[in-house]
């Protein structure tokens, strides 16, 4: 493929690995045009410091292993904006949009449901999203979405592909809201100019479980979260645990899929170009009562049961747990069983054998449990 790349998100978990998975491609030439990375300078790095910290060997799939720091940096062009305002980037990034495909995986997940959330939201995925259109329309050849495998909003029974058809989408919080918003606008602005569209769509990320090392990931977010809870609490409770009543409905399931078989699929789409929307999901869910149970077991505490109503006069554990996760999860633990369609993601990744994550869930929570759960500086 001769074409640039643009990619957004690179120094997140997921976007992290689309890199290396392009590097991979262009060191294997496979893509013969410029790879972009944009993104921002955090508070203590820099751009182009962050992404180095990204294919340090912790991190980095083994099979970039075989290449220095120096030389991949040398695969890439690190240009540093926030997409917030990317017309301050406009003319360094113009040499490079011409006939380009994007691929937009940055993006801020707060599945909190108050206000500072929505803001938060809006500002970094929907605002950011359409300022970052504005800019490489109509120059670009290739615009690519990610959004979430969640942005139907709550929906039992079977889910396919196509989000975009869908009425009356019940949303769980503003990142679902905003997520499916953003598609509408992607997919109206493409249009408009003539241009391909792909929405990708992830569910909740995991570690890796193709590439070595295994289970690895950037950040530890989303059920990691419960986990480093759960983990928190029973170093607290040494002596006495607690009771903490979990409320959950036990015929539910949550979807998760490993990073680095979302990254392959991801890439994959953008070459083959046939998927306009595609769930990148795991074939199985894994029961959310299975995985609490795994979570509990590592973590050390013992002392829990799952009821199915929000139980009243709370411990303080209690109190800790629907503060901090209850506020952003429940609605996901509590609602009607649903499954995903994966006729089109097989047909797609019938080269890449889709890893079963419900084997090897307790090795993905032993991995994060002795790894502290570290929150890594990026």
């Amino acid at each position: 493929m001769d074409a640039n790349i643009i990619l957004t998100g690179a120094t997140g978990i997921l976007g992290s690995h689309i890199m290396y998975e392009l590097i991979a491609l262009k060191k294997a030439g496979r893509i013969t045009g410029q790879l972009v990375i944009l993104g921002r300078d955090s508070k203590k790095y820099h751009l182009t410091k962050r992404i180095q910290r990204m294919l340090l060997r912790d991190c980095a799939p083994s099979y970039l292993h075989q290449f220095s720091l120096e030389i991949l940096m040398n695969e890439l062009i690190v240009v540093s904006c926030d997409l917030r305002n990317i017309g301050d980037a406009a003319d360094r990034l113009k040499r490079y949009l011409s006939d380009a495909i994007v691929i937009h995986a940055g993006s801020s997940v707060n599945l909190g449901t108050d206000d500072i959330a929505e803001a938060q939201v809006l500002q970094n995925n929907h605002k950011a999203t359409l300022r970052l259109l504005e800019t490489c329309l109509p120059a670009i050849s290739q615009f690519i979405y990610i959004s979430t495998a969640f942005a139907s909003g709550h929906r039992a029974g079977k889910i396919d592909d196509d989000f975009l058809s869908l009425q009356d989408k019940q949303f769980r919080n503003h990142y679902e809201k905003y997520k499916s918003l953003t598609e509408s606008h992607v997919v109206e602005m493409c249009e408009l100019h003539g241009k391909v569209w792909q929405i990708l769509r992830p569910s909740i990320i995991s570690g890796r479980l193709i590439d070595n090392p295994k289970y690895v990931i950037p950040k530890y977010l989303v059920f990691y979260l419960v986990s480093d809870f759960f983990s928190k609490m029973a170093q607290r409770y040494r002596d006495k645990q607690p009771l903490i009543r979990i409320m959950l409905n036990a015929e539910t399931s949550l979807n998760v899929v490993p990073v680095d078989y979302a990254a392959k699929a991801i890439v994959n789409a953008m070459l083959n170009r046939a998927n306009r929307q595609l769930n990148i999901v795991s074939t199985e869910s894994i029961s959310v009562t299975t995985m609490f149970k795994i979570m509990l077991n590592k973590s050390g505490y013992h002392n829990s049961a799952f009821v199915n109503e929000m139980p009243t006069e709370l411990n303080e554990v209690e109190k800790f747990y629907y503060k901090w996760i209850g506020g952003q999860l429940n609605q996901y633990l509590n609602t009607s069983p649903s499954s995903y369609k994966t006729t089109q993601l097989i047909k797609l990744m019938q080269d890449v054998s889709e890893p079963q994550i419900g084997e090897y869930f307790g090795e993905i929570i032993e991995y994060a449990h002795n790894d502290n759960y570290k929150q890594r500086v990026i």
